[in-house]
């Protein structure tokens, strides 16, 4: 299990969850025709909260709301993470 830097402790205490490494950024990928998006799941509040979570963290609300769940989720962590002060090109 990997210990979270302090900057990521101290803004999230009691956090757990797994850090994955991946470049999806630069990733091609192409949805499967029959997968959910997240437009699919999510009701109208739900939407508008998402609108401006996307806001604050200067990614597209069209982008994340035409994605696969867990293509926001890793978008998300991704942004706050950045957000918090760490780079993904140290890991």
């Amino acid at each position: 299990m990997m210990v979270f830097p302090p900057p990521v402790a101290d803004r999230w205490p009691g956090f757990r969850g797994l850090v994955v490494e991946a470049n999806i950024l630069d990733a091609d990928i192409e949805i499967h025709p029959n997968t959910t998006l997240t437009r699919d799941l999510l009701d109208s509040n739900q939407k508008q909260r998402l609108k401006e979570i996307a806001g604050q963290l200067g990614l597209s609300y069209y982008a994340l709301n035409n994605a696969a769940p867990w293509q926001v989720a890793m978008s998300l962590q991704v942004a706050m993470t950045q957000r918090a002060g760490l780079s993904p090109q140290f890991g």
